[in-house]
């Protein structure tokens, strides 16, 4: 048994053991035990909101930071935890102010650098978030979750095409597979070609999350007679969309705290056939432990269409419209088309039914972006403003965090002769506001060159088209594959010149808005995009027949 402190330093020391241990409950009261002894230690405090925060109770731990940060100024960890949960209440300006003090305090600062990195793209200064990515990398080049940010902020961006897009995967996954390679060995799974096949799924996403809208009607109809399946889950504190997620799976796995080396173990004492990868680079993937090989064949797909990187992952997923014929050479893994589309589609939420259109009770065109800001470059901005400009009787109104980047947003419009009058910002919504907003919105302005993919689902189901651009590479072509499966090809343009003109044009017949916009979800309801059992079918004769591959 542990020798019970007797001065303030000891119990601050015995609760920042219990946070590591996990047991939260007894390393708040071991912390609040030291600053009764002595209100004046910094560490205290600050042990005391990470331990609140890891609870999840985002206000109490801020508080611990501050406090801690007014005892001593100076203390770089606290800024930075600062800073993070500031951000993830949706302050970005107070968020990136506490990191930039971070990283001037502690130069090397790794973690503060990538979370300002964070921040900053959320605020849609994309060249700004990279830059703090690549010296997070610079200052600790192994860290696999830092280069992840940088990779995925790259399909934000327009400067990074495909080849360049896959040079940097590349120059991240080398390294890495060069170090576990030693972690590979010989699959014993039974190679019998017809066999029930053993799928896991990867994701730290089993929650409410743009990946469920996916996942909810590919395992409700899944054949069990044809596959097992296995549900590998990186989220830390489950939702109701989670334990909907985890009813419909037969074999659950809490990952959240296993390593790398740990799930890659686990992953093949189940015996997986075939493993899959829901997350590309996004946030919590476990990419480290594909670059291990648990699983004799294995798949990335859901995420974003694009390239993991890693020659480990044998195959990716798309369809023929994300990824036509060429271009192969830009990704790692071989490229499965799917015989109709990537994605299957469900509202997470209980949804309004689909209104009139709005332009023709209140004489105004609404234009509409309620996608992730991060999407918002300069060359969209200047988009919306001719469109605006080319429709004097419009408005618009954007999805986006409160921040200076708002302003930024309304300047760029009156330096283009678009009175900041006619722009409204919408923060973060619970799900059933977020799908009422479509009500106000007539139709939606896609950004570029990373369209909307299920926000742009989510406002064709409530009756919302949007005007989308193609671009050089199978993310950028998301918003066009979608329309196309709904015949909404006159939606789908290939230049800002002629999205503008098409924007005008949309806004001058609005008896044809009207149709479209009551015909909407049924038109989605009957295509390949919700046909889950219809998807479910198509992936599993893909696992059969790679696995068929595999076996011979």
């Amino acid at each position: 048994m542990s020798e019970i402190p007797t001065t303030a330093e000891g119990w601050c020391e015995m609760g920042g053991r219990l946070i590591l241990q996990g047991r939260l409950e007894e390393a708040i009261a071991a912390c609040e035990k030291s600053v009764e002894m002595n209100p004046t230690l910094a560490e205290s405090h600050y042990n005391l909101g990470i331990a609140w925060r890891r609870l999840g109770k985002i206000e109490p731990a801020m508080a611990g930071y501050r406090r801690a940060i007014r005892l001593r100024p100076e203390f770089a960890d606290a800024h930075n935890n600062l800073g993070n949960a500031l951000r993830s209440l949706g302050k970005l300006d107070e968020a990136v102010e506490s990191l930039k003090l971070a990283v001037g305090l502690k130069s090397d600062f790794v973690e503060a650098h990538n979370n300002l990195g964070n921040a900053l793209r959320e605020q849609g200064n994309l060249d700004l978030a990279i830059a703090c990515f690549r010296k997070a990398i610079t200052l600790r080049p192994e860290a696999n979750a830092i280069w992840s940010n940088l990779l995925y902020a790259m399909h934000f961006h327009r400067d990074y095409d495909a080849k360049r897009i896959y040079k940097e995967h590349r120059a991240w996954a080398g390294p890495l597979e060069a170090s576990l390679a030693g972690e590979i060995r010989e699959h014993s799974n039974d190679r019998s070609a017809g066999r029930r096949l053993k799928i896991g799924y990867v994701s730290a996403d089993f929650r409410r999350h743009a990946a469920a809208n996916f996942l909810l009607p590919l395992l409700r109809n899944h054949d069990a007679g044809n596959v097992e399946i296995f549900c590998y889950s990186g989220v830390p504190r489950g939702d109701a969309i989670t334990a909907e997620l985890k009813r419909m799976s037969p074999n659950w796995r809490e990952a959240f705290a296993l390593s790398d080396g740990e799930l890659a173990e686990r992953i093949r004492a189940d015996g997986i056939d075939i493993l899959v990868d829901l997350s590309v680079h996004m946030a919590g993937n476990r990419l480290p432990v594909f670059a291990r090989r648990p699983a004799p064949v294995q798949i990335t797909w859901l995420g974003y269409p694009s390239t993991t990187g890693l020659s480990t992952i044998d195959y990716r997923l798309s369809d023929g419209l994300l990824d036509p014929p060429g271009g192969e050479e830009f990704y790692s893994e071989r490229t499965i088309r799917l015989p109709r589309s990537f994605w299957c589609y469900q509202p997470l939420a209980r949804t309004p039914e689909v209104n009139g259109l709005p332009a023709l009770e209140n004489g105004l065109v609404t234009f509409g972006c309620l996608n992730n800001f991060a999407k918002v470059n300069a060359a969209v901005l200047q988009c919306w403003v001719e469109c605006l400009r080319e429709a004097p009787n419009s408005r618009m109104l954007i999805h986006s965090l409160e921040g200076s980047h708002r302003q930024r947003v309304v300047e760029t419009f009156e330096r283009g002769g678009v009175s900041g009058e006619r722009i409204e910002f919408v923060g973060r919504l619970e799900p059933a506001e977020y799908f009422r907003l479509y009500h106000r919105v007539d139709f939606c302005l896609d950004p570029f060159p990373y369209p909307g993919h299920t926000t742009l689902l989510d406002g064709l189901w409530m009756g919302v088209p949007a005007i989308s651009m193609t671009g050089p590479t199978a993310v950028s072509r998301g918003g066009g594959a979608i329309l196309t499966h709904l015949g909404l090809k006159d939606w789908i343009v290939g230049s800002s010149q002629e999205y503008v003109a098409r924007a005008a044009e949309m806004c001058g017949d609005l008896a044809k808005l009207s149709n479209l916009r009551g015909n909407l979800r049924r038109k989605l309801q009957m295509s390949p995009l919700m046909d889950g059992r219809g998807f479910a079918g198509e992936l599993e004769e893909v696992f059969r027949k790679v696995w068929r591959t595999w076996c011979g």
